[in-house]
């Protein structure tokens, strides 16, 4: 197994080397991109054979809220049709 790491071969040449601190910030540039790709992934709505992304559980946890709300509503017709 190698422990050959190009980032950091590229940040040690980038000191000097022009041509290494552009292919330094290329490599970062990409690993950032990777990063916010995930995240929004995550946040949208995910794969179908994984769990939920945020947005997917917001929107199941709005539909039981409005169904308690909906509930609350029933419960106080209810009460001010009895007095």
């Amino acid at each position: 197994m190698n422990d050959y790491d190009p980032e950091e071969v590229f940040a040690d040449k980038a000191e000097t080397d022009s041509g290494f601190a552009i292919a330094y910030a290329l490599v970062r540039l990409a690993k950032a991109q990777e990063s916010v790709a995930y995240q929004l992934k995550r946040l949208g709505i995910c794969d179908a054979a994984t769990e939920m992304g945020a947005l997917e559980y917001v929107g199941v946890n709005l539909g039981h809220a409005a169904e308690a709300f909906a509930h609350l509503e029933t419960i106080a017709s209810s009460l001010e049709n009895k007095t």
